[in-house]
C-alpha cells in the first residue's frame, strides 16, 4: 500500500511593508559610484527586511528631476524638506547617510527621518577593512528595519520567508507529474503578472506620452511593485515545484528527500508533500 499522495502550495503575503524615500547616502574621501553601490546595497537589504524603499530614480520618475533636484539641494536637516520629500512619495520616512573612509579608517552612518523631522532609526559602525563595509552595511539595513516597526506602530518586523520543498520517499517517479503541472501553472500566473507589472511601470515613461498626475504615477509604481512582488512569488512557487518534480523523477526508485529553498523579497512559499 502507498501512502496518498498530497502537494500543497501556500502562499504567505507579509503586511504591507514601511514605506522609506533613499535619495542615495553622502561620500566622504569616497567614490561618488562606489558609495552610490553602497546605498543601493543597503536599500535591496532593507526590501529583504520588508521594508518598501523609493530610490533616487524612483524619485526622479515620481517628482520629476528639476523638483528631485530642489528639493534634495536644500538642507536635509530642515524638517520642511523632509516632510515635503518624504510626503510627496507616501513615505513613512526618509532614509539619510554618510559613507566616509577617514585615516584608514570606514565610517559608516545611517538614519531615518520621519516627516516631522524626528529620528525614527539610526545605526553607526566603522572598520578598517574595506571587505567589511558591505557586512555593515547589511547589518545595518536589517537594524533599522527591527526598530522602524515597533517605532511606527506596527508591531515585531516580519521574519524573512522561507519556501522549502520536500520530497521523500522510495518509488515516487510516477508521481512527478504532480508538482510539474503545479509548476506550470504558477510560472505561467507569475508570467502574466509580470506582464501587468510591465505595463504600470510603461505608464510611467516619458515615451508613453501620456502626462499623470503625482497620485496617479504613485499608484501606477505601487501597483507595478505589488505586481512584480506576487510575479517574484510565483516564480519562487513554480521554482521550488519544478525541482520537487526533478527531485522526484530522478530519485523516484530510491528513498530519497530532495529539498529545495527560495527566498522571494516580501512573501514566501512553502510546498510540502506525504509521498508514497
Amino acid at each position: 500500500m502507498c501512502a496518498p499522495l498530497v502537494v500543497g502550495v501556500v502562499l504567505l503575503a507579509s503586511s504591507p511593508p514601511i514605506t522609506l524615500a533613499a535619495p542615495g547616502l553622502n561620500a566622504i574621501n569616497l567614490d561618488v559610484k562606489v558609495v552610490q553601490f553602497y546605498g543601493d546595497h543597503v536599500a535591496q537589504q532593507l526590501v529583504a527586511a520588508h521594508v518598501d524603499v523609493k530610490t533616487s530614480k524612483d524619485i526622479a520618475t515620481l517628482l520629476g528631476m528639476e523638483r528631485q533636484r530642489q528639493l534634495l539641494g536644500c538642507d536635509t536637516g530642515q524638517g520642511s524638506c523632509i516632510a515635503e520629500l518624504a510626503g510627496a512619495l507616501g513615505a513613512d520616512g526618509l532614509l539619510l547617510g554618510d559613507i566616509g573612509k577617514i585615516a584608514g579608517t570606514y565610517q559608516v552612518n545611517l538614519k531615518v527621518m520621519s516627516q516631522g523631522g524626528e529620528l525614527l532609526a539610526s545605526y553607526s559602525a566603522r572598520t578598517q577593512d574595506e571587505e567589511a563595509v558591505l557586512g555593515l552595511l547589511t547589518r545595518g539595513a536589517h537594524t533599522l528595519a527591527r526598530d522602524l516597526y515597533p517605532k511606527l506602530g506596527r508591531g515585531e518586523a516580519p521574519a524573512p520567508a522561507e519556501a522549502t520543498v520536500v520530497a521523500r520517499g522510495g518509488a515516487v517517479r510516477r508521481y512527478f507529474w504532480v508538482p510539474a503541472a503545479g509548476a506550470v501553472a504558477l510560472l505561467a500566473a507569475g508570467v502574466v503578472l509580470q506582464v501587468l507589472a510591465e505595463n504600470e511601470w510603461g505608464r510611467l515613461s516619458p515615451q508613453a506620452g501620456s502626462s499623470l498626475s503625482l497620485s496617479e504615477a504613485s499608484r501606477a509604481a505601487s501597483n507595478g511593485k505589488s505586481y512584480q512582488l506576487w510575479s517574484g512569488v510565483l516564480f519562487g512557487g513554480g521554482l521550488a515545484l519544478a525541482l520537487a518534480a526533478a527531485g522526484m523523477f530522478v530519485f523516484g526508485g530510491e528513498s530519497a528527500t530532495v529539498t529545495a529553498l527560495v527566498v522571494p523579497d516580501g512573501a514566501g512559499v512553502a510546498v510540502g508533500g506525504a509521498l508514497p
